[in-house]
């Protein structure tokens, strides 16, 4: 990603969110957008962001609690098991930030990035590999094969789009992502 960023952009600096290389209040706002399970230590990090934010944290996630949809539930329930066990719970969230914010976030049909509910509307897309190397959920299962595999088989066969066309009538879906919206207080 950084590679990919425009050579004008302002300099990248790669750190831990347990040990952030900032000052006390260096930003305004802080964000994070699903990574807060990849991090070693959620307790040290959320004290770092407190300790950088002056004004706000902002944090895209996904609810563990959340009812699984089709590809979870019917697919690859193996990446829905794994997932639930390193996605922060939103009582986590509040416990560490006192009156956080969250705010349900339908994803599109239609939307462009490539994390793991983005295809949600085109089932298709998680046959393609590229696709899913995008999405850190599919380097933490050992075998998607056999889902995908049978995901292919039903496309074909029209059982996907039997069980499942409802959900293309739809502009958004709701499978459980979020936005946390932080107001560190006045001191």
């Amino acid at each position: 990603m950084i590679q990919q960023r425009a050579p004008s952009a302002h300099r990248a600096i790669q750190a831990y969110a347990e040990a952030l290389p900032f000052g006390d209040n260096s930003f305004d706002q802080c964000l994070t957008v699903l990574s807060i399970h990849h991090w070693q230590n959620r307790f040290l990090a959320y004290e770092e962001i407190k300790r950088v934010t002056e004004r706000r944290f902002i944090a895209l996630s996904w609810n563990p609690d959340a009812t699984p949809y089709w590809l979870l539930q019917d697919y690859l329930p193996e990446l829905y098991d794994i997932d639930r066990s390193i996605f922060p719970k939103i009582d986590e969230l509040e416990a560490h930030f006192p009156n956080i914010q969250i705010y349900p976030l339908a994803i599109p049909a239609n939307c462009q990035d490539g994390f793991t509910a983005a295809y949600w509307a085109r089932p298709e897309a998680y046959l393609d590999d590229k696709i899913r190397q995008n999405m850190s959920s599919f380097s933490k299962i050992k075998n998607a094969d056999k889902g995908l595999k049978r995901l292919a088989e039903d496309l074909k066969s029209g059982h996907w789009n039997r069980k499942y066309a409802s959900l293309l009538e739809q502009s958004h879906l709701d499978v459980g992502y979020f936005l946390a919206v932080w107001e560190k207080p006045l001191t």
